[in-house]
């Protein structure tokens, strides 16, 4: 195993690259990869990888440990298993927030009542987005909840404008990843023209 080392840092949860190379006096047939917090029970990451497998990507668990030992396996044809470890991997807890952009609506932006609109959104995060939720402020100032429970894979959703007239209404996005962090941003203020 070329990467990662002994000792190396990752945050919990995060991704990370496994560079290996496994060979045997005749073939080996399959790989499978293995993560252990405690240095002692593996959990099985990949089973069966291609004997020309010689990098992947795994997601590193989600829980804190100063033990965390990864186990590369190769197996040859007579059921012969090698194994390479690196030990001492340290889990640490993710403490970043998402970083959130607000694409739609822009500042000055004029909306109809009762006409769709579809929000637009960046976001980005160190480890994995969860969720987020989309809050709006008629007023400008004080926030409600507009729509919750947005897959983490999603950049956008289609909202019903209020059928209110606001001057100078703002958009908040709250992203949450997947570590409970939260970071968000707010809309520049928009208009919205009550329909009769």
């Amino acid at each position: 195993i070329s990467s990662p080392s002994s000792g190396q840092s990752f945050n919990a949860g995060a991704m990370t690259t496994i560079i290996f190379h496994a060979t045997d006096n005749i073939a080996v047939v399959s790989q499978n990869i293995l993560f252990s917090i405690d240095g002692v029970n593996f959990t099985s990451i990949f089973n069966g990888l291609d004997k020309s497998t010689t990098s992947i990507d795994i997601t590193l668990p989600m829980i804190t440990t100063v033990n965390g030992v990864l186990r590369v396996e190769a197996i040859d044809a007579a059921g012969n298993i090698g194994f390479a470890l690196v030990k001492n991997l340290l889990l640490l807890p993710d403490t970043q927030p998402p970083i959130v952009t607000i694409i739609a609506p822009q500042m000055d932006t004029k909306l109809k009542g009762n006409t769709t609109f579809t929000i637009i959104f960046s976001s980005s995060d160190n480890v994995g987005i969860a969720s987020h939720e989309i809050l709006i402020a008629i007023d400008g100032k004080n926030f409600t909840p507009f729509i919750r429970g947005i897959d983490g894979e999603e950049r956008s959703a289609m909202v019903q404008v209020p059928n209110v007239k606001a001057k100078a209404a703002l958009i908040r996005v709250i992203t949450t990843d997947t570590a409970g962090n939260t970071g968000m941003a707010d809309s520049g203020a928009f208009r919205i023209k009550a329909v009769k």
